[in-house]
């Protein structure tokens, strides 16, 4: 009677460890990631009715996908992640990051720095792109980026992203570089996110990526 109480004891210990590592590792279909700029929080006001509204997409919609909010100083992080999540989900994953501002060459710079790890971006979404005075090229799309939606303003006298991505061959294959017309109310840059949601351009980006696995 002792032997079979341990045994049960042995398999209830095995089972309950087993729920806690599936709950600490599920298993994700999709990774995605929006790095936010600088230097502006994700709480900042002027972005984060935007970021509240992706999230609670991902949320109702692909809760099967990881997601996550992240700023661009990050992107050692990010790429490590993204490392970790290809190896306990599977290659295949879909990857998808968007960037606003800094967060858009940040998105750009971790593309590149994936080439010689042969993964692959599946969609790239940078808005507004704002170049950091160390950073080079960041119109410059890397061939391992399946597909580049650029988005832009004209309107902001301060902060006007970047607008004609293109590849190493200077073509703009798999990209569309895309103007966001006003009118603004107050700073562009920032209210062009709020802007493709509300028109659910990000929401329609997102869903025929992710549906696509």
């Amino acid at each position: 009677m002792k032997g079979l109480l341990y045994f049960l004891i042995i398999v209830l210990s095995l089972c309950a460890t087993s729920i806690c590592v599936a709950q600490e590792n599920p298993k994700y279909h999709g990774i995605v990631f929006f790095i936010t700029g600088a230097p502006f929080p994700s709480d900042h006001p002027m972005i984060k009715p935007a970021l509240d509204n992706i999230k609670q997409f991902m949320q109702a919609k692909h809760p099967e996908a990881f997601f996550q909010i992240i700023h661009n100083s990050k992107w050692k992080k990010i790429m490590q992640e993204i490392r970790d999540l290809r190896k306990e989900n599977g290659e295949d994953q879909q990857v998808i990051i968007m960037g606003h501002s800094y967060g858009a060459q940040a998105a750009v710079n971790i593309a590149r720095k994936f080439v010689k790890e042969n993964v692959k971006i599946n969609v790239i979404m940078t808005f507004d792109t704002i170049r950091k005075f160390f950073d080079k090229d960041p119109e410059l799309i890397s061939d391992n980026v399946d597909v580049n939606f650029n988005f832009f303003e004209t309107k902001d006298l301060l902060l006007r992203g970047h607008r004609h991505n293109h590849r190493f061959d200077g073509s703009t294959r798999g990209i569309s570089n895309t103007k966001v017309p006003g009118p603004f109310k107050h700073w562009p840059h920032h209210e062009m996110v709020m802007k493709l949601t509300d028109a659910g351009v990000i929401y329609g980006i997102l869903e025929s990526a992710l549906n696509t696995f």
